[in-house]
């Protein structure tokens, strides 16, 4: 995600981010900002699963995951802080 939002020098290039968690807060933001009218309610859940199945990483491949998506993971904590 971190090279689809920063230029060549690393600056990023949103006026905002989101955080999954607060996704309705984001959508509602984003259809103000474009002059949209909708009911986030009746936006349907096209992917939801039947039983709640839970993964667990092993510490290798959470290693794995942190050297790789380290940018990513600096710009999801700059969501706070809305850029």
């Amino acid at each position: 995600m971190w090279n689809n939002v920063t230029n060549e020098k690393g600056d990023v290039l949103l006026s905002h981010l989101f955080r999954l968690e607060d996704l309705d807060h984001g959508l509602k933001a984003i259809y103000e900002t474009c002059g949209i009218h909708r009911d986030l309610a009746i936006i349907p859940h096209a992917n939801r699963r039947a039983e709640n199945a839970e993964y667990t990483p092993s510490a290798a491949q959470t290693a794995m995951i942190k050297k790789l998506y380290a940018a990513d993971f600096d710009l999801y904590e700059m969501a706070d802080h809305n850029v």
